[in-house]
């Protein structure tokens, strides 16, 4: 994985989030948001 990537990040976070790992999908979607504070994030 680029992990200068942000979207990589993200789709990470959804994935860590899918399987119930919410302290692993919340780091991935910080790493996301401060690789480019633009990323779409996923809403809930």
């Amino acid at each position: 994985m680029n992990e200068e990537n942000s979207y990589a990040w993200r789709n990470m976070g959804a994935y860590y989030l899918k399987i119930n790992e919410f302290e692993k999908a919340l780091s991935c979607f910080e790493k996301a948001e401060k690789i480019n504070p633009a990323t779409e994030m996923i809403n809930f």
